[in-house]
């Protein structure tokens, strides 16, 4: 009995020893800093996106820009962006953009969904759609984005594929898509804009019909001679430099179109282009301000022209319309514009406010002969005005008019050029009274350094060493500490 009342007493004297007391300490820090890595670890499964994954690339492939994060903030009904992608196949660049639009608002839902197996797809479209294509589904409407529509070919790709060469998507448009889409599903509002033909106008290129339609514009076809008046729902009328004159008629019934508050969109064409005389479409853009003349403009400041000095870069001034390209320093390219200036006697319920000027080295010309880029004698000094925005309000609203000296900014050869498309973009959507939405938006190359995110593999492997390899290496140095105190 008295070796075991020796043992027990030895035994409590070993608990209240200083080796055993510190020993104890490292072990309750161990316990602590186990707790403290579960509830980090915890903490951070939760955060957004936009925390744990960080945009490195370069060219900001996952950073929204103030428009897009403007649309998705908005959004104030449920929307459902379904993702259909498997693992393997899944497309880490769009499912991270995805979730910065997810973390923005919580009324937008991804949901990745494997397209062999899920039969979400055939409800929605009956196309085949390419993996990692995107549905967007809301209680108004849904909208199907082809994963082709995301990854784009750049002016100089398609140039280097024309001549035989292997070439990759070098354009991002995840961005555009995206918002576009979001957009679509949940406004109020899709605008219908019709072009004047029969008059030999302009025609727009795939390229720029796919960035009206990416702003949920629909573009129709408009002959005034059938139809006798402008379409009721006509939000903007499109005259892109008619070659062909407009009869009286079709006069008429423009201007009483635009005298009820309606909106125009006109582009003059160069006499260079042989066209024929159009008074009466020279009458109507007087009637809101704007007179043309015969002659087209030459660049006299090498600083303002590009590549020919008819091919003019302006001076962008202030406008609802043109503020945005003026606070990200776009520049805008109007090749072969004709001459045109604000009436100097208008109307006082007329605002008239000039988008874009020449330099003072400028110069008008008539006579299409002479190929010198130098002023000759008979030519018109600058500067010149290149586009112009009007306004007037009457009894049913406001009218609105964006009057420029060209329709060729348009061509596919400049619409590429983020000034031009947005330049556009944001007239027309003034003119369709959505100046909440002007902005600009612009494709984002694939260049550059990847996305330092947090993939599943990644997140799993993080997680694993915070919650079992850090405690466990805390633990055996508490370990260690004690034996060697128990040893002194």
């Amino acid at each position: 009995m008295k070796g075991i009342k020796r043992e027990k007493g030895a035994l409590k004297a070993a608990f209240k020893t200083r080796n055993f007391k510190a020993g104890s300490m490292s072990l309750a820090v161990c316990a602590v800093v186990v707790v403290i890595a579960v509830l980090v670890n915890m903490i951070v499964s939760t955060l957004p996106s936009k925390w744990t994954d960080l945009d490195i690339s370069g060219t900001d492939l996952y950073t929204l820009g103030e428009y897009s994060k403007q649309i998705a903030r908005e959004v104030d009904g449920d929307v459902t962006i379904y993702h259909l992608t498997t693992e393997s196949e899944k497309d880490t660049t769009l499912s991270t953009l995805l979730a910065r639009y997810a973390d923005l608002n919580s009324h937008i839902k991804v949901e990745v969904r494997d397209p062999e197996i899920s039969q979400i797809a055939s409800q929605y479209t009956d196309d085949a759609l390419s993996a990692n294509s995107l549905i967007f589904v809301s209680d108004k409407r849904s909208k199907v984005v082809d994963y082709a529509d995301i990854y784009q070919y750049s002016e100089q790709a398609q140039m280097y594929a024309y001549y035989g060469q292997s070439v990759s998507p070098d354009i991002f448009d995840g961005e555009g898509q995206i918002t576009s889409a979001l957009n679509y599903v949940t406004t109020d509002v899709l605008p219908k804009i019709y072009a004047l033909t029969g008059h030999g106008e302009y025609t727009l290129g795939t390229t720029v019909q796919s960035a009206i339609a990416s702003e949920n514009i629909e573009l129709c076809e408009l002959d005034l001679v059938m139809e006798k008046t402008v379409p009721e729902d006509c939000a903007c009328l499109l005259i892109l430099g008619p070659n062909v004159d407009i009869s009286d008629s079709e006069r008429t019934a423009i201007l009483t179109y635009l005298e009820g508050g309606g909106r125009l969109l006109a582009c003059a064409i160069p006499a260079m282009d042989q066209k024929a005389a159009t008074p009466n479409f020279d009458k109507l853009l007087a009637a809101y301000g704007v007179e043309t003349s015969d002659g087209f403009v030459v660049e006299g400041d090498t600083s303002s022209y590009y590549q020919y000095p008819n091919y003019l870069v302006p001076t962008l001034n202030s406008h609802e319309i043109t503020d945005p390209l003026i606070e990200n320093n776009y520049h805008v390219f109007m090749p072969l514009v004709q001459s045109i200036s604000a009436v100097k006697t208008i109307r006082s319920t007329l605002e008239v406010t000039s988008l874009m000027t020449t330099s003072d080295s400028a110069f008008s010309r008539t006579d299409l002969t002479n190929n010198s880029a130098e002023k000759a004698e008979g030519d018109t000094d600058g500067p010149f005005d290149v586009a112009f925005a009007v306004t007037e309000q009457v009894k049913d609203g406001e009218t609105r008019a964006v009057i420029l000296g060209t329709p060729y900014f348009l061509d596919d050869n400049f619409i590429l050029y983020a000034g031009n498309s947005n330049l556009l973009l944001n007239a027309l959507k003034w003119m369709c009274d959505l100046e909440e939405n002007i902005s600009v938006v612009e494709s984002k190359a694939l260049s550059g350094g990847g996305s330092l995110e947090m993939t599943d593999s990644g997140t799993s492997l993080w997680s694993f060493g915070i919650t079992v390899i850090l405690p466990l290496v805390l633990i055996i140095v508490g370990i260690v500490i004690f034996v060697r105190r128990k040893k002194r």
